[in-house]
This record gives C-alpha cells, sequence and structure tokens, in this order.
C-alpha cells in the first residue's frame, strides 16, 4: 500500500491509495510503503510524512499483535542503506540514478521540468539482476560481487536481537514485511528543450512517464527475502509469513536475494520479532 509523496524538498503527500495497481505512474513521485489495507485515520488532511510514518508504526502494532518489537527501514536516504547494509566496492549495490537526468541536486538541471525527475533518494535501493543473464541455473551459488557469476543481492549487518529486548533474551519467530519493484520507463520520440536548443530550457530529458510494476508476490521478477542466524547459513522467509528457527537466535541477518534478469528496487521493509 503506497503513501505517494512529491519528489521535491517539500515532500507533500499526494495520496494514500488501498493497494497498488499492478502499474503506478511515479514520475516525480515517490512512496513510503506499508502493508495493503491498513486504514491509516489519519487526523489531518496534509500530514507531514513523519507524521505518516508514525501512523503506519501504530498500525504495524494494532495490527501484528503477536510480535513485540519492530524494526522498519524505508530507505528513505543514502545513510538509511549505508547504516544497515553491508556495503562496499565488491557489492552489488546497484542505485539506478544516472540511466535519466538530473540525478543529483549538484546538476544544475536537477531543477528543470523532468517526467524521469527521480533524484538519488528514496526508492533508489536497487539490486542488480543476475549475472550472466543467460543460461543461469537457480540453486547456484549466491554471490556479492559485482564481478563474479551468479545472482546478486544485498545483505544486511548483524541485527542485534538480545540488546534489543527488555529481557535481553534472543526470539526463534519472525516475520517480515517488504515490497519490491520493477521501476519502467517510457519516452515518447519528442525533444527536450535543451536538445531543441531552446534559449530558456525548461526540460532536460524527453518526455514520458515512469512506473513502478508491484512485485511484492508470485511475479516472477520479484526479491527474494533470506534469513540467517550465523550470517554464513540462509533460509528463504516469506513475505509476510512467519520463520521459525528451531530455538532462540541472538542476531540474525537479512539479505534480499534478485534472481530475474532486471535491477529490482527494495523499497522498504519491516522486520518484527
Amino acid at each position: 500500500m503506497p503513501a505517494i509523496f512529491h519528489r521535491d524538498a517539500t515532500d507533500t503527500l499526494v495520496e494514500i491509495i488501498p493497494t497498488y495497481p499492478s502499474n503506478l505512474p511515479i514520475s516525480g513521485r515517490y512512496v513510503v510503503d506499508f502493508p495493503d489495507h491498513f486504514d491509516l485515520k489519519l487526523n489531518t488532511t496534509k500530514p507531514t510524512r513523519a507524521e505518516v510514518i508514525s501512523k503506519i508504526s501504530e498500525m504495524m502494532r494494532e495490527r501484528f499483535v503477536a510480535f513485540d518489537y519492530f524494526i522498519t527501514n524505508n530507505l528513505l536516504s543514502e545513510t538509511d542503506f549505508t547504516d544497515n547494509f553491508e556495503v562496499g566496492a565488491s557489492q552489488s549495490i546497484s542505485v539506478v540514478d544516472n540511466l535519466y537526468l538530473p540525478v543529483s541536486p549538484a546538476n544544475p538541471e536537477f531543477n528543470f521540468l523532468n517526467s524521469y525527475k527521480k533524484g538519488t533518494a528514496p526508492n533508489t535501493t536497487s539490486v542488480m539482476g543476475r549475472f550472466p543473464k543467460k543460461n543461469h541455473i537457480e540453486g547456484a551459488t549466491i554471490t556479492s560481487d559485482r564481478n563474479a557469476s551468479g545472482n546478486n543481492c544485498i545483505i544486511t549487518q548483524d541485527i542485534d536481537i538480545v540488546g534489543s529486548t527488555n529481557d535481553s533474551l534472543g526470539r526463534n519467530d519472525f516475520f517480515v514485511s517488504f515490497r519490491s519493484a520493477l521501476q519502467t520507463y517510457v519516452k515518447d520520440r519528442s525533444l527536450s528543450d535543451t536538445e531543441k536548443n531552446e534559449q530558456n530550457p525548461l526540460t532536460s530529458n524527453r518526455t514520458g512517464y515512469m512506473s513502478y510494476t508491484n512485485t511484492q508476490y508470485d511475479s516472477p521478477n520479484r526479491l527474494r527475502c533470506f534469513i540467517s542466524s550465523d550470517g554464513s547459513t540462509y533460509q528463504e522467509v516469506n513475505n509476510l509469513t512467519v520463520f521459525s528457527f528451531n530455538g532462540k537466535v541472538d542476531t540474525i541477518r537479512l539479505a534480499w536475494v534478485n534472481y530475474t534478469d532486471a535491477d529490482l528496487t527494495l523499497l522498504s521493509y519491516t522486520l518484527m520479532y
């Protein structure tokens, strides 16, 4: 379920819709994601992004009462990624922010009126598709080395379960809610103002639009989530399905693996235990 915001300095809420359509136009916008069919019952007609996120957190606790602890990452900024995931030059982190100008506020064209205006965050944590893209066998070695063959993934740092609980004990039941999307772009044949050499250009790329294709559940183009208690052995955990270890574990890691040929975007995740 997306809360849709303008991708600008104001982060103004556009609308909240109950479920994702098969294709969601998102040019110049981004989403804060949460499970479908939540009724946020916001008390204001113009809620801030912080108020929406706070209400989502409240609804999470009301809906999933079997769990006491909630860790949500909406991946709204670069640090939301770097502070929570393993990062390094060898890892397959594909933030696809340089395909369609403008890409950052440092670019003077950032303020132009562009259909593809996307920025560098949020909704830009993408996992590259598998390599090589042909004749890949599922079940082969998973790697986060962009120079090696296999599938690509992103892996969290250790999540301290013992340190985050009031009783300082581990847990054996975990529940993950997450959403991925396939970003698609469509351009028409008209030229931008800069391509037409307009004296006072307003656009720097061709007209068109960007959209998200929902890949949360059984889509072949979906990210798949895995969980580990030792950072070495991973087991798949299905979206919105309880995963149980044989006994209590002190720390865990989550990994999202891309078995597809397309770059897929992880929009957000919530870990409950």
